[in-house]
């Protein structure tokens, strides 16, 4: 039997992408804003962390909001909300516990930190274990620091990862990464 790790990275809300998903996955979560923390906690289908995944170990600079939750980028729009400035304790991927797995694979919704994220996961995207990466990425950025999806693809390129789907004329979109060497067929995300 193949031992699968799930990692879902901004976990949001109740009955988001893990939920389901514990039949067939170990899963470990991260959620850095404190409400939605709260509010998965008791029901998360697996080990959920509150945390930041960056490209570092220890405390992040970031930006909290108790209705839209955290952000290492704001933009304008963002800056008027009730965002404040926080100190989050961040961790690499790397450093989760995910060397005794068969399969890895990456789930991520963090807006515009991606590329933080994948710096900190250096050791696990050269293991040959990572099956495939969703991430929401655009084309454009809307704050400063915010990575835009060119950077991602060249950055994921060299450890051998290519995108599936490519956005076409949207604003954001999720593109999923596989292996190179991955042979053509369906890709299933379960």
């Amino acid at each position: 039997m193949i031992n699968k790790l799930f990692i879902d990275v901004g976990v949001g809300s109740v009955n988001s992408e893990a939920w389901g998903k514990e039949k067939d996955f170990t899963i470990i979560g991260l959620e850095p804003s404190i409400n939605r923390y709260n509010d998965c906690k008791n029901t998360y289908p697996g080990k959920l962390l509150n945390m930041v995944a960056a490209d570092r170990n220890g405390e992040i600079n970031c930006w909290e909001d108790p209705e839209h939750g955290v952000e290492l980028f704001m933009n304008e729009d963002d800056m008027k909300k009730n965002f404040k400035r926080v100190k989050k304790e961040a961790i690499k991927l790397d450093s989760l516990e995910w060397r005794d797995f068969d399969e890895i694979h990456i789930w991520a919704d963090i807006e515009g930190s991606e590329l933080l994220m994948l710096k900190g996961a250096t050791k696990m995207l050269s293991s040959g274990k990572v099956k495939w990466i969703n991430l929401e990425l655009r084309e454009k950025v809307p704050a400063k620091g915010w990575v835009i999806a060119s950077q991602v693809y060249e950055f994921l390129d060299k450890y051998g990862f290519k995108p599936t789907n490519l956005p076409v004329g949207k604003r954001y979109r999720d593109v999923i990464f596989v292996p190179k060497n991955e042979k053509k067929g369906k890709l299933e995300i379960r």
